[in-house]
């Protein structure tokens, strides 16, 4: 009895580590260009979790080629910005140079000790935990700040666009997982238990007031449909089609609609709207980048080039192209297009998880969010240790 009491202890101090590595810390250093506190992200304790497993067997594991490969360019890049910095006596530029090429290269670092079933599982609780604690956040926000006599901007008090994958990997973990993570059978108190728990998880991410993890929840339903059902997928497919051709129709006949003018207006929006914002900054980034293709800016963020509006990318793949160049960017993409094959084959909540970062990494920062980093530097060190372990 005590020893199966203290192996429950250690699983929940365990769990708990892992919420910590998870939860997203804001510190403000400074102020951005728009002269409001730039709320930096800095939570990378889950480092301190790769140091332990090093020391703890003894040895650094070797990864696969491509990672090794990887790894050598990226550091090739920071060398040869660092050389710069040098040579030209900014001292200061290469020492927050360092800063970010660790924090960028944090990614892989899970590669280097060994990732197995525990520590994903461990990262599968920590997900959902941390998903029923923002929820509750929230509810504890609404209750707050709730008078009936005044509308209210939810948006402002409890809206985020930087935890929606959280939100809809959680979904996945519950929905697909629950029966193997708490090791029961079917029966209807757990049923009822894993309901309640799905509504709260949907609940918070309904509450982030963000397109892009409803865009996150539907792409990833989308994509459950046709690989569980082949026909249904099918068919929703073909209803898609039949009322957008039906809607486009009555616009051509009845509201003189011209789809080439509807096209110039989406790519010719102002400044001050959401996507004409993007595409300001993804322009300035394109410019840039051409003009150091290979290097990219040497792990600098976007704030370099801007001097209106906010210091972020707006997408996680501009972000990337930005920091290492076109090559690195190409690299960097071919490694999570390899974890997505290896979690379609070998986990399918986690495949999907993974699936909404790509998807809501088109209009923010994921991965690049230290949040983000926990989970795909997990997932990348058991993907790279199983398949070495398989071999």
């Amino acid at each position: 009895m005590i020893s199966s009491n203290n192996s429950f202890l250690k699983l929940i101090l365990i769990i708990s580590l892992f919420v910590f590595f998870l939860y997203p810390f804001k510190i403000s250093f400074n102020l951005d260009i728009k002269n409001s506190l730039d709320h930096t992200y800095v939570n990378y304790s889950f480092l301190l979790f790769v140091l332990y497993k090093i020391i703890i067997d003894k040895k650094i594991n070797v990864s696969d080629n491509y990672i090794n490969f990887d790894l050598i360019f990226f550091t090739c890049i920071f060398l040869y910005s660092s050389a710069e910095d040098i040579i030209n006596n900014q001292h200061d530029i290469f020492l927050k140079r360092i800063v970010r090429y660790c924090i960028f290269m944090s990614l892989f670092l899970c590669t280097l000790c060994s990732i197995g079933n525990k520590e994903i599982n461990y990262l599968k609780y920590g997900l959902v935990i941390l998903a029923i604690i923002f929820s509750f956040q929230k509810m504890l926000i609404i209750i707050d700040v709730y008078d009936i006599s005044k509308t209210i901007n939810w948006k402002h008090y409890i809206g985020t666009q930087r935890t929606g994958f959280i939100y809809v990997t959680a979904f996945w973990i519950i929905y697909l997982d629950f029966n193997k993570l708490f090791n029961h059978k079917n029966n209807n108190k757990y049923i009822v238990i894993k309901n309640i728990i799905l509504a709260i998880v949907i609940f918070g991410a309904f509450t982030t007031y963000s397109r892009s993890t409803f865009l996150g929840f539907l792409s990833t339903y989308i994509i459950y449909i046709s690989l569980k059902n082949i026909f249904s997928f099918k068919l929703i497919i073909l209803l898609v089609t039949f009322f957008l051709f039906f809607y486009v129709s009555l616009q051509l006949v009845f509201f003189d609609f011209n789809p080439l003018v509807a096209l110039h207006e989406l790519f010719n929006l102002e400044k001050n709207t959401s996507f004409g914002y993007r595409l300001f900054v993804w322009k300035k980034i394109i410019l840039s980048t051409y003009e150091n293709i290979i290097t990219g800016s040497g792990f600098f963020g976007v704030s370099q080039i801007m001097t209106v509006g906010s210091g972020s990318a707006h997408s996680q793949y501009f972000d990337i192209l930005y920091r290492v160049g076109v090559v690195g960017f190409i690299l960097y993409f071919i490694t999570i297009i390899r974890m997505l094959k290896f979690y379609l084959k070998n986990d399918l909540s986690l495949f999907l998880g993974l699936f909404s970062m790509l998807v809501i990494g088109f209009f923010h920062e994921t991965i690049k969010l230290p949040h983000g980093t926990v989970i795909a530097a997990f997932l990348l060190g058991y993907a790279v240790n199983k398949k070495k372990y398989n071999k």
